[in-house]
């Protein structure tokens, strides 16, 4: 089977930086000299040379307005695509929080050449679609550099931690996701229960604090989960089924095929070289 490719952008063009941004994507601009500025929910921020702005909704970004002799390079690419390169155990969550209410991260000299070298490497395999391989390469590629980010961004929130019970709220349902609860548990009334409060309240929440809705959020840490499944060839997609409590294997079918556009089998069959290179 013919996979389709993921939707994977870099560019130097300031003016694609202020263009309509899709909304199922997450946007990365480092800025290397000048600055430009933007209003993200409603605040006005400033990215200057040096530092790094991670935009998880680039849709919602507003009035873009470039400095004189500004320098950009961005990386913008499906949201579903980075989370499946993700391990079950990530820092989806706490991230999408802060960046959701202030999405610039100021850098070292060190950590700006280290991104600028992630980025690159993405521009410079990005146009590589005919290869057997190239959502792997791509893969491993924007994992390496969805690392590095990590790390800046894990530094800038070091010791930031929400007193308020919405920040409280989120940061126990990050627990039981980190858990592993997605497993056998997957309806936002599930979750809402655990935590004393109505699916409505805890949606709303979770959209107020990261711009996702609670179901995405739980599905960011579903599917990794499930991919971990998958590449297990002991593993039958009966068992895999089961394991995950899906009412039957028709249904744990059309999940995969809604998040990965294709069966469970034929995810597998992707896994094997030598079927890939008969595409």
């Amino acid at each position: 089977m013919k996979r389709q490719k993921p939707y994977i952008l870099y560019s130097t063009d300031t003016e694609l930086l202020a263009a309509p941004h899709r909304d199922d994507v997450c946007l990365h601009v480092l800025c290397h000299d000048g600055e430009f500025s933007f209003t993200y929910n409603g605040t006005r921020f400033l990215c200057r040379a040096g530092c790094l702005a991670i935009v998880p909704r680039p849709d919602r970004m507003k009035d873009v307005a470039a400095g004189p002799g500004l320098e950009v390079e961005f990386v913008s690419a499906s949201q579903d695509f980075l989370n499946r390169q993700l391990p079950a155990n990530h820092f989806g969550i706490g991230g999408s929080i802060t960046l959701w209410h202030n999405p610039i991260i100021e850098l070292t000299d060190a950590e700006r050449l280290r991104i600028s070298r992630d980025f690159r490497r993405v521009g410079e395999r990005v146009a590589d679609e005919d290869l057997t391989f190239y959502q792997e390469i791509m893969g491993s590629i924007l994992l390496t550099m969805m690392n590095d980010l990590f790390e800046v961004h894990i530094k800038r929130d070091a010791g930031v931690k929400s007193t308020d019970r919405k920040g409280d709220l989120i940061e126990r349902l990050r627990t039981m996701l980190v858990a592993g609860e997605p497993r056998t548990h997957r309806d936002v009334a599930y979750y809402a229960d655990r935590l004393s409060v109505t699916p409505k309240y805890l949606s709303n929440v979770v959209y107020r604090q990261t711009g996702s809705s609670a179901s995405r959020l739980i599905e960011c840490y579903t599917i990794p989960l499930i991919l971990e499944s998958l590449k297990n060839s002991s593993l039958s997609l009966t068992q895999i089924s089961d394991e995950f409590n899906f009412s039957s294997l028709p249904h744990f079918s059309r999940y995969i095929r809604k998040h990965l556009g294709m069966s469970p089998s034929e995810y597998r069959t992707t896994l094997q070289p030598s079927n890939a290179l008969k595409k």
